[in-house]
């Protein structure tokens, strides 16, 4: 079977899709991955082939619109039309590169963002699986993860479909455009959504259901087989500066905020050297797309460009990051404490399970004292560090990949 994936954003969405690609090649498929051209060298390392889908993601978050877009924090629709306005210009090559990325196969596995490929699936007539990292699901468990609130009752279920309608409104006059460049008849004024219940098209979760517990109504055709993990390679070495660093004294602490790009980096920056002297605490410190580009090493403070967190976390005493999907998934992984400190959009959500697992904490605003008072909480807190291993043994238990692969073979067949 020859399977196409298509995936866009930061290096923290595309990832978990090339350990899907790997656990598909594994399997004895043939796979392409669609995303952008700077994670070539990772899709191909996946055993994948590579297909280029317009757009560099990091050029975009440091626009001065990819700047307005994280600003939005907890207005969804504000998130929403940034997002848009992110995307506009790129909608049509997008179209055009997803119908090239597809030719030839045999079934579609999208990302929230892959979503051309629903349409470009259906123009071939061939089968798609939807392949989430967030619970978008209508559900009366927990509102939309765009919300702002934990639980609002009896208008949990409401707020999902009120804002799948909502988004769609900002995505149908491009759905329109795509569906008419391929020859499809146009979709109804409320969207996709009826139609994809009635074509009962199968939705796989990257995350772990001891994380997120699968709710009891969402539908047969929606399945948590638990994380998507990639491995480092067997030729994979840690710099060894960084090994030298973890090996001159105590675990650190990890501090990254992956591609969020800070308005204000120096001031971020001076609050993580405060704490980390504060706290008599040596620190890895990543510097990302920008958030924290001035902090300065030291014998105390090492910092880096990046590493894989897979090895790096699990090496930490806490992880202070920003709440996104990826990021949070590697430290329950790891199973040490989180810290996090959410902006905007999803991070607000993965926030709010990491506080109510009892697994680390989460702050509203990155300020020396509050990032302090909850690093002392985590540090010192036996319970906490116990339920974070706890947690960190049941996802490593998990086979989320091979489980995703089984119910992908199912659905194509």
């Amino acid at each position: 079977m020859h399977c196409t994936i298509v995936t866009v954003g930061s290096r923290g969405d595309v990832e978990p899709y090339l350990a899907l690609a790997s656990g598909l090649v594994g399997h004895g498929h043939q796979v392409r991955v669609a995303t952008h051209e700077e994670f070539r060298d990772l899709a191909e390392g996946s055993g994948a082939g590579f297909a280029a889908i317009a757009g560099n993601p990091s050029q975009l978050i440091r626009s001065d619109l990819g700047a307005a877009w994280q600003a939005s924090r907890r207005s969804p629709i504000a998130t929403m039309r940034g997002l848009v306005a992110l995307a506009e210009p790129l909608l049509d090559s997008y179209l055009d590169d997803t119908r090239r990325a597809m030719e030839g196969t045999d079934v579609a596995i999208f990302g929230v963002l892959g979503v051309a490929a629903y349409h470009v699936a259906e123009a071939l007539k061939i089968p798609a699986v939807g392949a989430w990292l967030q619970p978008l699901t209508p559900t009366a468990a927990f509102p939309h993860i765009l919300l702002p609130v934990e639980n609002a009752g009896p208008l949990n279920r409401v707020s999902h479909l009120a804002f799948d309608r909502l988004a769609w409104r900002f995505v149908a006059g491009s759905a329109a455009r795509w569906r008419k460049a391929l020859d499809l008849e146009p979709l109804p004024f409320d969207g996709p959504f009826r139609r994809i219940e009635q074509q009962q098209m199968a939705l796989l979760y990257g995350f772990s259901s001891h994380v997120v517990p699968r709710p009891h109504d969402w539908p047969a055709r929606v399945h948590v087989p638990g994380y998507w993990f990639t491995d480092p390679p067997p030729d994979w070495r840690p710099p060894g500066d960084l090994l030298a660093f973890l090996e001159s004294g105590p675990a650190p602490v990890y501090f990254g905020f992956g591609s969020r790009v800070g308005a204000d980096p120096g001031r971020a920056s001076d609050v993580v050297q405060a704490i980390s002297a504060r706290l008599g605490l040596r620190a890895v410190v990543n510097r990302g797309w920008g958030g924290l580009a001035e902090v300065t090493p030291s014998d105390q403070v090492f910092v880096t460009d990046g590493v894989r967190h897979d090895w790096l976390f699990p090496r930490m005493r806490a992880v202070v990051h920003h709440g996104g999907a990826g990021t949070t998934a590697a430290g329950l992984r790891a199973g040490v404490p989180s810290v996090v400190v959410p902006t905007f959009a999803d991070q607000f959500f993965w926030a709010r399970r990491v506080q109510n697992l009892g697994v680390g904490a989460s702050i509203d605003h990155f300020e020396a004292p509050s990032l302090a008072a909850a690093l002392r909480s985590v540090l010192d807190g036996e319970s906490t560090r116990l339920r974070a291993r706890t947690l960190g043994r049941r996802i490593r238990s998990e086979d989320g990949v091979g489980r995703a692969a089984g119910i992908i073979e199912r659905t194509a067949v």
